[in-house]
């Protein structure tokens, strides 16, 4: 199962694609019980926390959302204690622990 975001040379070698939104119900809608997931390991942990299947995950991250801690979050709280945190689940898992909400787009 591979990430859109990826090139189109991986995606043609791979069964089904996903996007964000959609991966825990693509997941599942596999109904395996082992699933290769690629190229963003972040999101694959989001996911596989979510679903039964077991998650192979490639270990691949965006460089942009590794740009964020949860050291920088826990600062931000410090200047702006009213904020809340809105992280895409493709953030390493200190962001999304120190984060409000982890979604792949906001509710409104």
């Amino acid at each position: 199962m591979t990430y859109v975001n990826t090139s189109a040379e991986v995606k043609a070698e791979s069964d089904v694609c996903c996007t964000s939104a959609n991966a825990v119900r693509v997941v599942e809608s596999l109904r395996a019980p082992r699933v290769i997931f690629l190229p963003d390991e972040y999101l694959g942990r989001h996911v596989a926390a979510q679903t039964k299947s077991e998650l192979v995950l490639w270990k691949g991250h965006c460089e942009v959302h590794e740009r964020f801690t949860g050291d920088q979050i826990a600062a931000f709280r410090r200047q702006h204690p009213e904020i809340a945190v809105l992280a895409h689940p493709e953030c390493p898992p200190d962001v999304l622990a120190a984060s409000d909400y982890v979604a792949r787009r906001p509710a409104w």
